[in-house]
């Protein structure tokens, strides 16, 4: 195990719990805006229903009864189109306000 491995081990084992769920909060965020991204560059501005359910489909096309349940839901939306702006998510890096190891 590395010099770098180990401090970074010795720093999440000391944080407090309420950190290491608001770490693991922000990652959600993070990758969901990236998945949102994703979505409206490969298929356009969307209604946010029908956005929702893509990002459904892309994290759980791999899940057949799952998929099934989606490709359900989105025959029932309407081809509704918005802005691409995704302002309104989260696009900040996960852990940007922990500082880095170096810091410590």
């Amino acid at each position: 195990m590395s010099d770098v491995q180990r401090r970074y081990d010795k720093l999440i084992d000391e944080m407090p719990i309420h950190v290491n769920v608001a770490r693991a909060e922000e990652m959600f965020q993070w990758f969901r805006y990236w998945i949102i991204r994703q979505v409206l560059a490969e298929k356009g501005p969307m209604c946010e229903e029908r956005l929702r359910l893509e990002i459904a489909m892309k994290m759980y096309r791999h899940e057949e009864s799952v998929r099934q349940l989606i490709e359900k839901a989105l025959s029932h939306v309407s081809h509704c189109s918005v802005s691409r702006d995704c302002s309104t998510f989260r696009a900040d890096p996960p852990f940007h306000h922990l500082g880095t190891i170096a810091e410590s």
